[in-house]
């Protein structure tokens, strides 16, 4: 079974944690301003290339879920079903409920369907009281154990201590000497097609995406950005293609997309100089020269700012 970083979320970079943070250069903070369900954070924490970690996220249950699973503040729930009337009477507040007892972790609807409900819940309290081979020829009606077993595996990680969360505007988070910044935004795609980040939308919570654009554009520190698409001045330094989880078409291909890193262009011509005596991977376009020196060390981006 592959590594699992963060906790269930919807839009969550558990598949490819590992492949950003080996992208990003070491520093003394880690700086996760979109953090959801710090899968990024997790897998920064584990790679041992920052010494501090601040964690960000403006609905902020995600966060909460994943702070609280790595102090055990959920246990004893991990063996206790969640209704349907639970789940919608709770879905805001609780976030061990919203995360892991929503369809698609999209924290809004209900996991099992009403004509699912009872049997799942049959199979949920045979796995409790049996375990996996009593329950394995309806174990496809458990995909909440996996989800909850991830929470309770939290209490193994180290540094909490060195762990900060906020739940503020990205923009009034403040900025230290020394510190990488990583945005998973809500992706636009997602956020304009009516479907996606229901949760946000019923937390009033909208993402404007022009004021972001220009508030990277605009900072004194590179900022790197999780997105399939960005303007044209910002150049994908990294990418790789992620696998779907539901299914598009009718003969069952899944939706697979390309998941970029990006960083804007006014960083990216020294990053190219140093591509170019030391293979890495990273496909840049020349741009004009800036005062940033960048290197590359072990396949990794090393940053002097």
């Amino acid at each position: 079974m592959s590594k699992r970083y963060g906790v269930n979320y919807q839009g969550s970079k558990n598949q490819i944690a590992r492949d950003i943070v080996a992208v990003l250069p070491s520093g003394k903070r880690f700086v996760d301003l979109f953090a959801g369900g710090c899968a990024i954070t997790h897998a920064a924490v584990e790679s041992k290339k920052w010494e501090k970690f601040l964690v960000n996220d403006l609905h902020g249950l995600g966060v909460k879920l994943f702070i609280g699973g790595i102090r055990g503040e959920f246990n004893g729930r991990f063996d206790k079903w969640v209704s349907r009337e639970e789940f919608y009477a709770k879905r805001d507040t609780d976030p061990l409920i919203a995360c892991c007892w929503s369809f698609g972790n999209n924290q809004s609807q209900y996991l099992y369907g009403e004509d699912k409900e009872a049997s799942a819940k049959y199979c949920f309290e045979v796995y409790q009281q049996k375990g996996k081979d009593e329950a394995r020829r309806i174990l496809k009606q458990l995909e909440i154990v996996p989800r909850l077993q991830a929470v309770e595996a939290l209490q193994a990680v180290e540094a909490l201590q060195a762990v900060e969360a906020l739940q503020v505007d990205y923009q009034a988070v403040p900025h230290e000497d020394g510190d990488v910044v990583y945005c998973d935004i809500p992706y636009r795609t997602a956020s304009e097609d009516g479907g996606g980040y229901r949760f946000l939308k019923r937390a009033g919570i909208g993402f404007d995406f022009e004021r972001f654009y220009e508030w990277v554009r605009t900072r004194d520190y590179p900022v790197f950005v999780s997105e399939y698409t960005m303007p044209d001045d910002f150049v994908s330094i990294w990418s790789k293609e992620k696998v779907g989880l539901f299914k598009k078409t009718k003969d069952g291909a899944y939706h697979n997309h390309v998941e970029h890193l990006f960083l804007h262009e006014r960083w990216t011509n020294e990053i190219l100089a140093a591509q170019q005596s030391a293979k890495i991977g990273i496909d840049l376009a020349p741009r004009p020269s800036q005062t940033v020196r960048a290197t590359v060390r072990d396949a990794q981006l090393t940053f002097d700012f």
